[in-house]
């Protein structure tokens, strides 16, 4: 028996095919099992800090912050206006030279 016919051959490689997808099978709800346990932990952990609440309050800190700033700004060009207007001069002059030099 040495010889192995054409359907020996395939009666092999679907017993072959047959435990590989035993084993796939096994592989996926291993895989299952632990994400599973991993997205509890997450849950879990998201909920302990809290961490949508904490994201919602700096974003508004953060805005409050740059309204004060705006309007810390706009008080002070409405009082030195001249400086700011000079400032803005000297600064396009600067980008002027930079930007018109030749190496």
């Amino acid at each position: 028996m040495a010889n192995k016919t054409a359907g020996d051959k395939l009666d092999t490689a679907l017993k072959s095919a047959n435990e590989a997808v035993k084993e796939l099978k096994k592989m996926g709800e291993n895989t299952k099992i632990a994400l599973t346990e991993d997205l509890k932990a997450l849950k879990d952990a998201l909920g302990d800090t809290n961490v949508a609440h904490r994201i919602v309050d700096a974003k508004d800190y953060s805005v409050a912050k740059a309204r004060e700033a705006g309007e810390m700004m706009d008080e002070s060009v409405r009082q030195k206006p001249y400086h700011y207007i000079a400032g803005a001069a000297v600064l396009g002059l600067l980008l002027g030279v930079l930007i018109g030099r030749k190496s």
